[in-house]
């Protein structure tokens, strides 16, 4: 074991794809865009804030639907993809959704597009959405569906990490 936490090993390995996410990762996860923004409602002047924010998709679609919009990554090369793709405005911090760098009731809405797996502490990221969002404010995220539900995707990824 290489003695390194979960997190140091997902940042790495985002560090060193960064540039290969577009081309390999984001067909993958960009259908699952539209019906997320879809269930989030009117944007129109709304402060959301994106978990692991990747290159920055996601959030662009957000703020192309009038929101302002924050996003946070733990790799520092995937914040600086979501700073070329996204309009100028829109703000991406390299941080940690287990310990979020926000103040108390700061978003009307969160979202996180494929996101959880790369959580070392998902339960620890609930509590933090919890706290960050305004009172009535709403979490919205995607899953991988399991393989045994018809995923043959996931099933071959985790069976080549096993």
């Amino acid at each position: 074991m290489s003695g390194k936490s979960f997190t140091e090993m997902e940042r790495e390995g985002w560090q060193r794809n960064a540039a290969d996410y577009d081309d390999f990762v984001l067909p993958l996860t960009d259908p699952g865009i539209a019906p997320l923004l879809d269930s989030l409602g009117p944007l129109t002047g709304r402060k959301v804030l994106e978990l692991a924010s990747g290159s920055g998709h996601l959030a662009a679609a957000v703020v192309a639907r009038g929101a302002t919009m924050v996003g946070i990554d733990v790799a520092s090369k995937m914040v600086e993809l979501a700073r070329e793709n996204v309009p100028s405005g829109t703000e991406f911090l390299v941080g940690d959704a287990e310990a979020l760098d926000f103040e108390d009731s700061s978003f009307d809405a969160v979202t996180c597009s494929f996101g959880f797996l790369h959580f070392a502490e998902p339960e620890r990221v609930f509590h933090q959405v919890v706290r960050a969002l305004k009172p009535g404010g709403r979490l919205f995220f995607t899953v991988w569906q399991e393989p045994d539900e018809g995923n043959e995707f996931l099933g071959l990824v985790l069976s080549t990490v096993q």
